[in-house]
């Protein structure tokens, strides 16, 4: 998963800023990135590793358990599953990352729900509309008809806490 994190000093290689920069950069396969970004700040997209955001995997597991998908089609709905978005209304983003942008677009795409997104980063690939929503805090969550996808944090599994 590629995160969007603040310029580093480091000396990396350098793609520029526009709509797909994440596919531009999963391309790359690269751990850290810069991104120039001509109308605004440049930034790093960093590459986790999406097992090693558990801080611990279920023994029972011994490949990954949630593999990298370095290529993927948001235009293909027939691989998509959108099903699951038919009975929400609204999609709550806490932070723009790879994986909700790819899932801001599909909704965009393929949906009518509202978009509440609190991160101003959301500004790099977004412009506030009737569907789309910046605000400073996001609506009181409705968990029968909204999807609220969190920011990035180390997972903790009710398995291995025998939930």
């Amino acid at each position: 998963m590629l995160n969007i994190e603040q310029y580093s000093n480091e000396e990396l290689p350098v793609i520029d800023h526009s709509n797909n920069v994440f596919q531009e950069a999963l391309k790359l396969n690269l751990p850290r990135i810069h991104v120039k970004n001509s109308n605004g700040d440049d930034y790093d997209l960093v590459n986790y590793n999406n097992d090693k955001l558990f801080l611990k995997k279920p023994t029972y597991f011994s490949d990954e358990l949630f593999p990298d998908y370095p290529f993927y089609d948001l235009t293909n709905t027939d691989a998509i599953w959108l099903d699951f978005l038919r009975d929400i209304n609204r999609l709550l983003i806490e932070e723009i990352d790879e994986y909700s942008k790819a899932i801001i677009d599909v909704v965009l795409a393929n949906t009518d729900i509202d978009i509440y997104i609190r991160d101003e980063k959301a500004d790099l690939f977004y412009v506030p509309n009737e569907r789309i929503h910046f605000v400073n805090e996001l609506p009181k969550y409705n968990k029968d008809t909204d999807l609220y996808l969190v920011s990035n944090f180390n997972f903790l599994t009710g398995i291995e806490y025998g939930d």
